[in-house]
């Protein structure tokens, strides 16, 4: 059985963004194991149909793929890397003198388990993973952070996030990472499971 670790999805970005909010986007993905296996299908596809895959793959809005390059590596072991270049058309909303920026370029996720009533059976989760996230924002030499989210942590029994963004000079650096551990939960923790997500 594959660790958590081993079941991984690391995502590593370079914004860089204008005043107007459009912006370009260096983004470097790798996947392992179980995570690899999920999108190992298209690997093999011709260039064509993987540009297609990838403009549904990103939950971005208003962007073209400029270059991209999707290969097993290392070539002997269940991971791949996907490199992607990116022109934003419009990340960032304006309003007036204000620049607002989604913090979350390529991992987001709005899953949350469907509320019961009754849990009639325990929760057994199958396998577990590791995405961590790291996306650097270079913003305007003329522009002033105002506002930050605080730092976010998540503990739980079924797994750990934690969500965090820092500014240095003209850099935002956003880190975000999430641990999902497998195992067999009593029914009564359906509702822990809900809130975490």
């Amino acid at each position: 059985a594959y660790t958590t670790d081993e079941n991984f999805q690391h995502t590593t970005a370079l914004v860089s963004l204008a005043a107007d909010g459009t912006g370009t986007a260096n983004i470097t993905r790798k996947f392992g194991r179980l995570q690899f296996d999920d999108l190992s299908e298209h690997l093999h596809e011709s260039p064509d149909d993987q540009r297609k895959w990838l403009y549904d793959y990103y939950d971005i809005p208003n962007f073209n793929i400029t270059s991209f390059n999707f290969a097993q590596f290392p070539e002997d072991m269940p991971e791949s890397v996907l490199q992607t270049t990116l022109t934003l058309r419009q990340y960032a909303s304006s309003s007036g003198k204000r620049l607002f920026l989604p913090l979350n370029l390529t991992n987001k996720s709005d899953y949350v388990p469907a509320k019961l009533k009754h849990r009639y059976t325990d929760i057994r989760r199958t396998w577990s993973y590791f995405d961590s996230d790291t996306i650097v924002y270079v913003i305007p030499d003329d522009m002033t952070v105002e506002f930050l989210p605080e730092k976010k942590e998540i503990k739980t029994p079924f797994g750990e996030y934690s969500a965090c963004a820092k500014q240095s000079g003209n850099t935002i650096v956003y880190t975000r990472q999430m641990r999902i551990y497998k195992g067999t939960y009593s029914r009564e923790l359906y509702d822990d499971l809900t809130k975490m997500y």
